[in-house]
């Protein structure tokens, strides 16, 4: 303080000015001093003010501090996608390269299986591949002397020139080969004792011909035969015999329910009880389904009667032969009717 006006080492109360009346006495470490409140008051907002001022100083370097440190966590936050960005570009480098790395394999291993396949130009014939491991059934090489491409024979152990194919069975000495055509195979001769070129027959073949002789064939056709092997002998278009008669084989059938194309039959369905009739039966698919009757008297008279089956329902009989007459409108209503050798005709309802 500015205003203190003595020290002393030892409080001495006599010692204190005159005006010490109303001084305030504080130590300081081992002495003592004295001054007015007033003093002190001054110095107290002196201190509060450099106080405030540090205070201030303070808060605003703690919102710098503040913002640096956001700006620095913001900073971190990029840094650390710039990492992980740079680590996903990082695998996918190393995928590629992995990749890569495979693919110079499998193309040199197709290389190195090429390299031992086709061993490329040679002076001389061989006898290792270019790794210089042991040759391989079917190795080429180009014979630079020779001009000629020759392919390895492991089994042989020798190089074949592929140029002497073409003549190479002519040229061995169990081979007898004359005119030549298409389709001829080797046989031996054991005569002759040489391989010649051969027309191959039938009868050259054990059994052959007789396995397919026509009663051979037969035989095997019947095996196979019947319903639902798509070769069934006993049926035409899948209908049997029984479908084709043409005679009936009862005079007592039921029109309603034949299977038969034709029946003579008096049963009580037929159109008039008591008397024979031919119908005959047209069917629609198959026996059970739609169809119709034609039914023509047997004998006493020549009466036509019609009908039809639909969906399992018969309809009546119709007459079609107008009672017996036959009927023209020409100059009015005739109608004839031929009776044994006798003809009657009516005109408008009038006996001719």
């Amino acid at each position: 303080m500015s205003n203190i006006t003595q020290t002393l080492t030892v409080f001495d109360p006599t010692k204190l000015p005159a005006e010490g009346q109303g001084h305030l006495v504080f130590r300081t470490n081992a002495t003592y001093a004295w001054t007015t409140f007033k003093d002190v008051i001054l110095e107290w907002n002196t201190a509060v003010g450099q106080f405030n001022t540090v205070a201030d100083e303070v808060n605003t370097n703690t919102q710098i501090a503040t913002t640096k440190a956001e700006e620095a966590s913001q900073s971190a936050s990029a840094a650390a996608q710039s990492v992980t960005v740079a680590e996903q570009h990082k695998t996918a480098a190393e995928d590629a390269k992995t990749a890569a790395q495979n693919a110079q394999a499998a193309a040199e291993a197709i290389f190195d299986n090429f390299d031992d396949r086709y061993l490329g130009p040679k002076a001389t014939a061989p006898t290792v591949d270019n790794d210089g491991d042991p040759l391989e059934m079917g190795a080429l090489y180009f014979n630079t002397a020779s001009g000629r491409l020759y392919i390895y024979d492991d089994i042989l152990l020798t190089w074949i020139d592929l140029s002497y194919v073409p003549t190479l069975l002519s040229s061995l000495s169990d081979i007898a080969l004359t005119s030549l055509s298409q389709g001829q195979v080797l046989r031996y001769n054991s005569t002759t004792e040489k391989w010649e070129n051969y027309t191959l027959n039938i009868s050259d073949v054990s059994g052959l011909e007789d396995a397919l002789s026509a009663e051979s064939l037969l035989t095997k056709i019947k095996s196979v035969d019947g319903s639902g092997s798509g070769l069934d002998a006993d049926t035409l278009d899948g209908l049997n015999s029984t479908y084709f008669r043409v005679s009936p084989q009862t005079t007592q059938e039921d029109p309603n329910i034949t299977e038969d194309l034709y029946i003579l039959t008096n049963h009580a369905n037929s159109p008039v009880s008591g008397i024979y009739w031919h119908i005959r039966t047209q069917f629609y698919a198959n026996t059970s389904g739609s169809c119709a009757q034609i039914a023509i008297q047997y004998s006493g008279g020549n009466a036509v009667y019609a009908r039809s089956r639909f969906s399992g329902s018969w309809t009546a009989w119709v007459r079609l032969d107008n009672n017996g007459y036959a009927t023209s409108t020409v100059g009015g209503t005739v109608k004839a009717r031929l009776s044994g050798t006798t003809l009657y005709l009516t005109t408008n309802g009038n006996n001719a």
